[in-house]
Parts: structure tokens; sequence; C-alpha cells
């Protein structure tokens, strides 16, 4: 007689390569909107190094907002039975789209090293930092809110996982 029906009650798996990846990308993520906060609040027009720096650390985040929403996708739906996977896989949708997103705007304005950039009124065009920080801030906190929501289904889900048999 077979005894398979004795282990089929086996608790659901758990989503902690969801959580690790999306508290990574979202400290990251953090880290960058701090450390350039001042930039982007006073709308100071960067030149040079420190424009490059701003446009190639966005460029980074939201190139791995993309890797990382790829990531939760792929390890929600080969885990197994996970309990509410709707909520991470939403939130890999909102960070992918906040990626993409951030993709699309940086790297069409990044400055490559050794570019150069007028200075004086001339460098305050429509390419400088004062009127991209308004398109930056919506998609990094698109993407925040999007890991967020991929922490909040994972910690309900371990919650929720610790039940009596």
């Amino acid at each position: 007689m077979s005894r398979t029906h004795l282990y089929r009650a086996t608790a659901p798996a758990k989503p902690i390569a969801s959580l690790v990846l999306a508290a990574l990308w979202c400290g990251a993520a953090l880290t960058a909107l701090i450390g350039t906060a001042p930039g982007l609040v006073r709308g100071l027009p960067l030149h040079g190094t420190a424009a490059g720096v701003h446009d190639r650390v966005y460029l980074v985040v939201a190139g791995a907002a993309v890797v990382t929403a790829l990531a939760i996708a792929a390890s929600e739906l080969f885990a197994g039975r996970t309990r509410l996977r709707a909520a991470r896989l939403t939130g890999a949708v909102l960070l992918f789209l906040a990626g993409a997103l951030g993709l699309l705007d940086t790297s069409r304005r990044v400055l490559r090293p050794g570019t150069p950039v007028p200075m004086g009124d001339a460098a305050a065009a429509p390419g400088t930092v004062r009127s991209l920080a308004p398109q930056r801030l919506f998609w990094a906190g698109l993407g925040v809110v999007g890991a967020f929501t991929v922490l909040v289904g994972g910690v309900s889900a371990l919650r929720r996982w610790e039940q009596p048999f």
C-alpha cells in the first residue's frame, strides 16, 4: 500500500529569494535617491563629472530593477506552491515597469565618461538634471512601491506559513 498520501500535506515553499532580491534592490534605490536628493530637490543643473555620475547611478539602478524583477518573477513561478504569490508577482511587474521606464529615461540622456559638457547657462538645456528630476523621482518611487509590495507579500506569506496541523 502506498503512503504518498501522508506526505502531500507539506507546507508551501517559502519566498525567501523574492524577499532578499526585493530588499537588496530597495536598499540600493533608496541609497541612490537619498544620495542624489540635494541635486534633485534644489534643481541645480549639474555639470561635468557630477552630471555623469548622477546619470550613471540612475542607469545602474534602472538596470538592476529590470534584472531584479525578472529574477523575482522566475523565483515565484518556479518555486512551487507559495502563498500570496499574486502580490509578489504584482510587485515584480511594478518593479519591471519602473526599471523599463528608468532605462528608457536614462539611456537617452546618459553622459558617457569623457563627454564634454558645456558650462554656464547653456548647460541648463532640457537634458540637465533639473528637467529630469520629476521623471527620475516617478520611476524610482514606482520601483520602491513595487519592491515594498514584494516585501509585504513575502513577509505576510512567511507569517501565515506557520500554522498548526
